[in-house]
């Protein structure tokens, strides 16, 4: 019996947790002309910082850079073209 309120907790804690994420997803939507950086990118993705640079954005089908093409330039994004490229992604 000492096992069902660690369960409950643990599940009360994951339930709070997915409704944060979700609350945090939507919002994101509500502002799809911000502009996000490949930071930006990874946190909304859930990965690494270096996979956004090195992989992600030169997936065919990812949105092409806000600002200059040259390589060491600042890359800037716009996040309703972002959103799309993973709900597209995703459903294929």
């Amino acid at each position: 019996m000492e096992n069902k309120p660690n369960t409950t907790d643990f599940l009360l804690k994951e339930l709070e947790s997915l409704k944060a994420r979700v609350q945090t997803i939507e919002a994101q939507q509500l502002n799809a002309d911000k502009i996000w950086t490949p930071h930006d990118i990874a946190d909304y993705a859930g990965c690494s910082y270096g996979y956004v640079i090195q992989t992600l954005i030169k997936l065919p089908g990812f949105p092409a850079t806000l600002g200059d093409p040259r390589p060491r330039s600042p890359k800037k994004y716009r996040a309703g073209d972002v959103i799309a490229f993973f709900k597209n992604r995703n459903q294929g």
